[in-house]
C-alpha cells in the first residue's frame, strides 16, 4: 500500500497521466463526478457512456407475484436491509457469496435463496418478478442488474446510491428508496406492488425503451464512435 500510495503521488505531482489522454470515458455520471471532484482536470476531457448487453428476446409485460435480487450474497449489497424490509411479499434471491449459508439456514418463509443462476434460467426469474431490487450499501457504478433487468422489461427498486439512481427514473421505471433503510424500502416494496397491471405495464415498456436508448449495442456503438470522432 505504501508503495502504491508513493507511486501515485509520483505520478499526480511529476509525470500525470491525464496529461497524456484526449479524452476519458466512464460508467456512469456519478464516477465521471467523483472523478471531477478529486482531480479537476478531468473536467474538461471525460464523458461517460453506460454498459451494454447483447439484445433479449421480447418478453410479455406482465406483472409477477415476487420480488428478485440477483447478485453477491455479502453485507455490502444490502441483503439484511432487504430481509428486514420483506414481510408478506414472496422475495426470491439468486447468487452466491459469503452470507449465503448463513441466511439460508435463518431464510425468513416468505424468501427463497437460489444459488447461482445464470442464462435463460436467470432471464425467465427476471422475467417473472415483478421488481428487482439493487439494495447496495456501496457504491455502484452502473450495475448490470439493472442493464439486464430493462432489457427484459422488468423495472428496479434501487437505493439512492452511487450510479443506481440515475438509471432509474422515478415511478416510470421504477423507485428508488434511503440506503440501509428498511423502513424506506419496506414502502417502497408496498407501493411498487401497489400498483395496477396497467400502470405496471406502462412501467415496463418504459424499462424497455430506456434500456434501448442506452444499453443496446447499437446505441453503444454509435455514442462510442461520435466520443472517437470528436477527438
Amino acid at each position: 500500500s505504501f508503495m502504491l500510495s508513493m507511486d501515485s503521488y509520483f505520478r499526480s505531482k511529476f509525470y500525470s497521466p491525464i496529461d497524456y489522454i484526449n479524452r476519458f470515458i466512464f460508467v456512469s455520471k456519478f464516477s465521471m463526478n467523483k472523478h471531477i471532484q478529486v482531480e479537476n482536470r478531468f473536467k474538461d476531457r471525460c464523458t461517460y457512456l453506460y454498459n451494454f448487453t447483447p439484445k433479449v428476446k421480447d418478453y410479455s409485460s406482465t406483472k409477477g407475484d415476487y420480488i428478485f435480487f440477483f447478485g453477491r450474497i455479502s453485507e455490502e449489497k444490502g441483503i439484511l436491509t432487504l430481509l428486514n424490509a420483506i414481510k408478506q411479499v414472496p422475495d426470491i434471491l439468486a447468487g452466491t457469496g459469503p452470507l449465503l449459508e448463513q441466511l439460508k439456514s435463518q431464510c425468513p418463509p416468505n424468501a427463497e435463496f437460489l444459488g447461482f443462476k445464470q442464462g435463460e434460467e436467470l432471464r425467465e426469474l427476471i422475467h417473472n418478478a415483478s421488481f428487482v431490487v439493487v439494495s447496495s450499501e456501496c457504491y455502484e457504478n452502473n450495475p448490470m442488474t439493472i442493464i439486464e433487468s430493462y432489457m427484459i422489461g422488468t423495472p428496479v427498486i434501487g437505493s439512492d446510491l452511487g450510479g443506481i439512481p440515475e438509471l432509474i427514473i422515478e415511478n416510470k421505471t421504477g423507485y428508488t428508496f434511503k440506503p440501509k433503510s428498511s423502513d424506506d424500502l419496506k414502502e417502497t416494496i408496498t407501493k411498487a406492488c401497489s400498483i395496477s397491471e396497467e400502470e405496471y405495464a406502462r412501467m415496463s415498456d418504459e424499462a424497455k425503451k430506456f434500456a434501448m436508448d442506452n444499453f443496446s449495442e447499437e446505441s453503444h456503438y454509435q455514442k462510442l464512435s461520435t466520443h472517437y470522432r470528436s477527438e
